[in-house]
């Protein structure tokens, strides 16, 4: 009796998987096909015209055949009796699909090293953004990832050169890193539904317990122990999510932003662009998560200062104006001279999140940013002619991942974090946040801040934008234990001019500056190294070999509270994966123009 109940959960579990897969592939058919096309057409002149159509032809026939099973799949259940069958198409079309990626890598990749990087860029993405897509059903993933990455290290094994043996085995060393990320993808979302399917059981039994008050208590303490396990096991796969991707998006961006330095053609600097585009999306994504994990950690800084708040609508509005334009909407902003006093940033951080979810839910009509003088505060209304939200709804809508009007859970309307981190920051802040609102009629948001007094506004000098040249000649030590990141950061650091040295360990680090014999002006650390050791050991040992300081920075692709607060204590500065190669320079220039003086705590 127990193995057919074990059975027939594993099932019903599975079931799920293949529905939230079903949600993922119109995205999926939709952006390999626009990438597909843009391969095609940069591939023109080194493959015949005949060869390329054949090829395209072949891959838009499958994305034909993958939607027609969408539309079919979608309208008929998935059972337990069709479900392996169902499975095994998507396999073979996705088969299908890699092997037209491999073969097409397999035929480009030759000796110029460009143009092979931008090519292996393509298919890096192409992978790890279908770790996220296709994690409910492994083979799927299994199958697109080797048959995708295989050839392309074949063909390099096959040019012989040394630097192209290294990039296959590269190549191979990537697959395995994002299988096994994969991997934990799959059996985190696999725990969340199971608790989820004990939730839906619990409240079917506590339902049943209403009937009998004398155990009432007893189910009432499950129910939070079953509440607290499922909010622990939810903030342990953000974090360890959200760390795992931040390393191969981190190597990303810096090589994207390297190549961007380097002399492009005109067919070239356009992809290179659309694959810095979509860094940046998932930076911005994962950027969401931090800021939470930072709200709840209670690392978030908060800087309490006299401002105008036309200062802030004037950012909002050079933000939001033209987005709102496209989507034929009407942003009123109030020109006001009312002088607050708060966190400017977090502040308008707020404000931000408010706006953009007011214009991503109204489809018609007006945004509007309003504001109340009271004897000592001042309410900002943001008001819009959206859909409105249930009174049912209106506390739901400030927890995590919570999307009334997303049911398909399109990616332009973002995740169901923006409220949460409002909420979050108006508590931190001590500012009142009030919702009104009804379906069909719109919803007004409304936060009250303290009057400030102009007497103490502070105006301050703004600084000189660096340029390339202010880092010449720097030497900087880079610590990290992943060979990639490396090899990302030193060939951005030789673009603006630096001397970058990097090793992988505190003794490697100490050997390298012994035998160079010179104080390095910059160090910059991964948080997280082999054998335990962090960056801060590192920076500390280095450090220890001259009679100052030198400044350093500490990166981290870890969200976990605790971890945040412990790194705060070090006093180093922050830098979050993946990171801006802009913030970076800002820091390098920073060091160069004080010459080595101290620098306070930031978070870049």
């Amino acid at each position: 009796m127990n193995e057919n109940q074990n059975a027939q959960g594993e099932d019903e579990i599975n079931i799920v998987h293949l529905t939230h897969f079903l949600k993922q592939l119109p995205m999926i058919l939709f952006g390999q096909t626009i990438a597909a096309v843009t391969v095609a057409v940069l591939t023109t002149e080194r493959i015949s015209t005949g060869i390329v159509q054949i090829w395209l032809g072949v891959f838009c026939a499958i994305v034909a055949i993958r939607a027609l099973m969408y539309k079919h799949q979608t309208t008929h259940p998935t059972t337990i009796s069709n479900r392996k069958n169902r499975v095994f198409w998507h396999v073979i079309t996705v088969a299908g699909t890699a092997l037209l990626w491999g073969g097409l890598a397999f035929a480009m990749l030759d000796r110029n090293q460009l143009e092979s990087l931008v090519i292996v860029m393509v298919l890096l993405g192409l992978v790890a953004s279908s770790v996220g897509s296709t994690s409910n059903l492994r083979p799927v993933f299994r199958v697109f990832s080797t048959l995708t990455i295989i050839p392309a290290a074949v063909k390099f094994f096959s040019l012989g050169e040394e630097q192209f043996v290294f990039l296959g085995f590269l190549l191979l060393f990537f697959l395995l890193i994002v299988s096994e990320f994969e991997k934990r993808v799959h059996a985190s979302l696999t725990e969340s539904i199971q608790l989820r399917f004990k939730n839906f059981k619990l409240i079917d039994n506590l339902t049943q317990e209403k009937l009998r008050a004398q155990d009432s208590q007893r189910n009432a303490e499950q129910s939070l122990r079953d509440a607290e396990s499922a909010n622990v096991a939810k903030s342990r796969f953000l974090a360890a999510a959200s760390h795992d991707l931040r390393q191969p998006l981190h190597a990303m961006r810096l090589l994207s932003s390297t190549l961007g330095n380097t002399d492009l053609n005109t067919r070239q600097a356009p992809l290179v662009d659309n694959i810095s585009s979509s860094v940046k999306s998932l930076e911005e994504l994962l950027n969401s998560l931090l800021d939470i994990s930072k709200l709840d950690a209670g690392t978030q800084p908060v800087d309490i200062k006299t401002v105008y708040l036309s200062d802030i609508f004037s950012n909002l509005n050079r933000n939001y104006a033209s987005v709102s334009a496209e989507r034929g909407i009407q942003l009123k902003i109030e020109e006001t001279d009312v002088v607050v006093n708060t966190d400017v940033i977090l502040l308008e951080r707020l404000l931000s999140n408010l706006v953009s979810n007011a214009v991503r839910y109204t489809v018609t009509g007006e945004v509007e940013i309003s504001t109340e003088r009271q004897a000592d505060h001042c309410s900002i209304k943001v008001r819009d002619t959206g859909v409105g939200i249930s009174i049912k709804d209106q506390k739901r809508v400030f927890d995590e991942f919570v999307q009334l009007d997303n049911p398909e859970r399109d990616r332009s309307k973002g995740i169901g974090l923006g409220l949460s981190i409002v909420k979050r920051t108006a508590e931190l802040l001590s500012l009142p946040l009030s919702l009104e609102s009804s379906e069909g009629r719109g919803t007004t948001f409304t936060l009250d801040v303290p009057l400030g007094d102009s007497v103490e506004l502070e105006f301050v000098e703004l600084p000189r934008a660096p340029n390339v040249n202010d880092l010449e000649g720097m030497l900087v030590l880079v610590i990290d234990d992943e060979i990639s990141i490396r090899n990302a950061i030193e060939g951005l650091l030789d673009s603006w001019g630096c001397v970058g040295l990097t090793a992988s360990s505190g003794d490697e680090a100490e050997c390298i500056m012994t035998e160079v014999d010179t104080q390095p002006d910059a160090i910059i650390a991964d948080l997280r190294l082999r054998e335990n050791e962090t960056g801060v050991d590192v920076i500390q040992r280095v450090n220890a070999l001259y009679d100052s300081p030198s400044p350093a920075l500490i990166i981290t692709g870890d969200i976990d509270p605790a971890s945040l607060r412990a790194l705060k204590i070090t006093q180093y500065p922050i830098l979050h994966k993946p990171c801006d190669p802009e913030v970076l320079f800002k820091f390098m220039a920073d060091i160069h123009t004080e010459k080595k003086s101290n620098i306070k705590t930031t978070q870049y």
